[in-house]
């Protein structure tokens, strides 16, 4: 199986291109909580625990989000839903604005989390639903579009207290941004719900589609881990000047921006489940530089392995899930974003818990047995996946354009 569609086959069309900005907005509002907070901290004397309270109502907003999503994408529908999540992203970065305490912080932090994810969930299923077959090539494109709004965040933050004299500027700046993205969106033709899915309501999903989501687990844990403790490892481990640590950890979010562009040119030629297991043998080979020492040169090297490794994991866990049931877009790709929250809230707060205990060297062997789970979630689901046949619904979606 060395090919799955023909290079031509994809078509980047105007709906396409609209969702691929609506999903760099949310990119770049999700990172308002942790971009933020040091500043909230130096000015209304929070403690770091009360800091991070801010990212963890942040994901737990998205775990409602993903449990939610389906029921309301139903309800109110794709389009209405999308500007709710805009809309309500934009307001409620506004809120760590202007919020000058700590209840209405903390609950701007939430909102943020709950209704800046809905972009997320209506987004991933409108490409779907367009692209059928083709939706890893979409996932692919549109996560690099996200990690250019991730990116975008937290320097639009320092742009705004370090030219404009105040972190709040750089934030309104996004909000604008994302206000200016809900008018584009205004009237998107998005596709609808497939009838299936309005049908389907109960019911276990497949084997495949269940195996896929516990992969998706997976990999929000490995690249969380790696992100949330990378700085600290450098640090206090391999022993780098404070500065050249922080600095060295960008090496693993450039890494991953790299693999995501190479994933979106290999998705239109291998299949989901080979680039997964190609992804899986790379993040293994970064795992084994950081074991054979604590070199400068070969852990920073081996951090930049790990980023290309996982980079496309995410994307292609969340095609394979979909192409289990792919006229439940919706509740999947709820699924997969409550299992990506609750791997942000458990995973860097299990390797710091075990790092109290034993050290933070030994705690990251979190990160090679939860590659040993992914590697079983994937021959799951390469053993359960349904035949592949033509793109379910896809005529009907195109026609609705």
């Amino acid at each position: 199986m060395t090919t799955t569609v023909p290079a031509t086959a994809f078509q980047r069309d105007r709906l396409t291109v609209l969702l691929y900005v609506a999903l760099g907005t949310f990119g770049f509002l999700q990172t308002v909580p942790g971009a933020v907070t040091p500043a909230l901290r130096a000015e209304f004397g929070y403690s770091y625990t009360t800091a991070g309270l801010h990212l963890t109502l942040y994901a737990v907003g998205s775990v409602l989000a993903g449990l939610l999503g389906p029921g309301l994408d139903r309800r109110l529908g794709r389009h209405r839903l999308l500007l709710i999540g805009l809309l309500g992203g934009a307001a409620a970065a506004t809120g760590l604005v202007f919020g000058r305490a700590l209840p209405w912080t903390l609950l701007s932090a939430l909102v943020l989390g709950a209704l800046g994810t809905l972009v997320l969930l209506t987004v991933q299923t409108g490409l779907s639903d367009a692209h059928g077959e083709h939706r890893p090539v979409a996932f692919s494109e549109s996560n690099v579009v996200a990690s250019v709004g991730a990116t975008t965040g937290p320097l639009a933050v320092g742009v705004g207290a370090g030219l404009l004299g105040s972190w709040r500027w750089g934030v309104l700046g996004l909000v604008a941004a994302a206000l200016v993205v809900a008018w584009l969106v205004r009237h998107a033709p998005l596709p609808v719900a497939l009838v299936e899915e309005h049908d389907v309501r109960g019911g276990r999903l497949p084997g495949s589609a269940r195996a896929a989501v516990a992969l998706v687990f997976c990999a929000v844990v490995l690249e969380w881990c790696v992100a949330y403790w990378a700085p600290t490892y450098l640090r206090d481990v391999v022993e780098l000047e404070r500065s050249t640590a922080v600095a060295g950890g960008a090496l693993f979010f450039g890494a991953m921006l790299v693999g995501r562009v190479a994933g979106g040119v290999l998705a239109r030629r291998y299949d989901p489940a080979r680039i997964v297991v190609a992804a899986l043998a790379v993040f293994g080979i970064g795992l084994l530089l950081q074991a054979v020492g604590t070199a400068p040169v070969t852990s920073l090297v081996g951090l930049a392995v790990l980023g290309l490794g996982v980079s496309v994991l995410f994307p292609m866990g969340l095609s394979l899930a979909v192409a289990g049931a792919p006229s439940r877009a919706a509740l999947i790709s709820g699924r997969c974003i409550t299992a990506g929250a609750a791997a942000v809230l458990l995973g860097p707060l299990a390797v710091g818990r075990l790092a109290d205990a034993v050290g933070l060297r030994p705690a990251l062997l979190v990160l090679p047995v939860t590659l040993l789970a992914a590697v079983a979630a994937l021959a799951v689901v390469r053993t359960t996946a349904p035949a592949r046949g033509p793109a379910p619904g896809a005529r009907a979606v195109r026609s609705a354009l």
